[in-house]
Parts: structure tokens; C-alpha cells; sequence
């Protein structure tokens, strides 16, 4: 298996980056149930406006996580442009039988997310210079968390149906690729999903990302609100995130004991609804 992902900064510390852009990168590899095995670097560099010391920083940060993962740094490429950009290129293996993939989620199965939402709007806080430290201490111990350990437990349960990982799309559009792969329906709760800390607040002051609004005109019309549902957090399940958690569809009567298995191994997970019928994709939020 192979994946590729790259980006913009999301926060302002070189090695950081580095680490997160990793993280972000391996997670594809993760969520389909494969290792990865090596990775190579895919950047453009501004070298006009940066000193190369800070190019440095970020591939620093980038082998002390890929040492984490233990994943072969085999070189890559770089070019000189406007804007700074890195990520990797990831090459992984996987058993047939150990194989996860966006479709396969049944009726009745548990929905279960891993690591908070709110990154997109945590990184345009840091970009507009709002973000309180502790804030962005949050969000990076998220957004450098490999989804490694999660993959692993994950494996252990054969009534786990279909994973996915969230990122760009936001929870809305990766949970609807699943289902509408799957053709199934669902439902989710609003006050079961953990937001970071002060991302209503700081979405309240309008510092939202552009990709959240086309996340949600494009895939709005699939989902349904309660009129009790608050309508600033259900604009969050559109945030778009920067090495995000997991989605994991699995058998109800499994979800109570992989939920035990994640948290403790310290891994935060939380259950936020479950499928509910057959269809052509969609959610109902409640």
C-alpha cells in the first residue's frame, strides 16, 4: 500500500511540523491496517524568505517520529517555491486478512471516533494570533499522536467493519464516504463528540478555515439536524482536520470492550452513534 500528503504549516515550530506532517501522513497507512515501512520526503522550500536551518528543524522533527514508527527515511525531493510545504510519500504492507477499507459498515454498528475535533480551527487561531498556549499544546499533542497503537488494538477485533481516518474532509465527509460506500444510514450525538478546548469560542469569532465551509456546502445535504442541536457545533463536524483520529464502525456488542481496550492504552476514544439503516448515505445528528 502507498499514500501521499502533504501541507502548509499548521503551527509556528519547525520540528513540530515536521513531527505532525508525519503523523498526518502515516495515518492512511494506519487506517487500512497496514505497516508502514518507508517514507520519503516531498517538500517545497521558499528559500528566499526561510534559512535553511529551519528546513532542517522540520526534517529533524520528522525523523524523531519516523524513528517513533520505525519507518525507513529513504530520501525524496525538493523543490524552491513561494510557499513552504512538506509531507511524505508512505509505502506500508498489509495481510489480506488484516485489510480495512472506507466501505463494510453494518447495521447496528457503533460508531467510535478517536482524538478530538477542532484542529482546523485551533491552526486558524495560531495563524490569527489567538490561540492561547495551552490551547495549542492540545491540539499538537493530538495532531503528533501516530495512530499506531489505535491500529494495532483494532486488529484484535474481527467484528471491526470498516475504518477510516479523518482528516480534510472533516468527520461529516468521512463518515459519509464510508457510508455511502456502504450504503447505510446513521446516526450521531452532538454532545458525544469532544471538541478541543475553546474551538466554539474562537469559531463564534469567525476564525474559521475556508475548507470547512466547503466541506459543509458540499456535503450539507446529507445530513439532518435536530432543531435542539446547536447549529455553531454542528458547523464544527465540518472542521477540516490535520492528522485526525480514527472512525471505526464495529459490532455493538464489541464497542463497549475495544472503547476499554483504547482508553486504557491511553488513547482517547469516544462512541458518537451508530448505524442505523440501509441507504444512499446519510447522517442524522442528534
Amino acid at each position: 500500500m502507498q499514500s501521499v500528503d502533504f501541507f502548509t504549516p499548521v503551527v509556528d515550530d519547525p520540528f513540530i511540523f515536521g513531527q505532525i506532517a508525519v503523523a498526518n501522513a502515516l495515518s492512511d497507512i494506519y487506517a487500512m491496517g497496514a505497516n508502514p515501512i518507508t517514507a520519503m520526503n516531498i517538500a517545497e522550500f521558499p528559500i528566499k524568505k526561510l534559512s535553511i536551518d529551519y528546513f532542517a528543524d522540520i526534517l529533524k522533527g520528522a525523523i524523531s517520529k519516523l524513528d517513533e514508527a520505525n519507518v525507513a527515511l529513504l530520501g525524496g525531493h525538493t523543490v524552491e517555491g513561494e510557499e513552504l510545504k512538506y509531507g511524505l510519500s508512505v509505502t506500508g504492507i498489509v495481510e489480506p486478512d488484516n485489510f480495512y477499507t472506507n466501505k463494510g459498515a453494518k447495521i447496528g454498528d457503533s460508531i467510535i471516533i478517536t482524538k478530538k475535533i477542532g484542529t482546523g480551527i485551533v491552526a486558524t487561531a495560531i495563524k490569527g494570533e489567538f490561540a492561547q498556549k495551552d490551547i495549542i499544546d492540545e491540539a499538537i499533542f493530538f495532531m503528533t499522536q501516530l495512530n499506531k497503537k489505535t491500529a494495532e488494538i483494532i486488529k484484535n477485533f474481527n467484528s471491526v467493519h470498516a475504518v477510516t481516518d479523518i482528516t480534510g474532509f472533516g468527520l461529516i465527509g468521512h463518515m459519509l464516504e464510508v457510508l455511502i460506500s456502504s450504503q447505510k444510514e446513521a446516526e450521531i450525538y452532538i454532545d458525544n463528540i469532544t471538541f478541543l478546548e475553546n474551538v466554539e469560542e474562537y469559531a463564534d469569532m469567525g476564525l474559521i478555515p475556508e475548507g470547512l465551509y466547503r466541506n459543509k456546502d458540499f456535503y450539507g445535504c446529507k445530513v439532518k439536524l435536530e432543531k435542539e442541536v446547536d447549529e455553531l457545533k454542528e458547523l464544527l463536524l465540518y472542521d477540516p482536520q490535520t492528522s485526525g483520529g480514527f472512525i471505526i464502525f464495529v459490532d455493538k456488542n464489541d464497542s463497549e470492550k475495544l472503547l476499554n481496550e483504547l482508553n486504557n492504552n491511553k488513547i482517547f476514544a469516544n462512541k458518537i452513534g451508530e448505524v442505523i439503516n440501509d441507504g444512499k448515505g446519510f447522517i442524522y445528528v442528534k
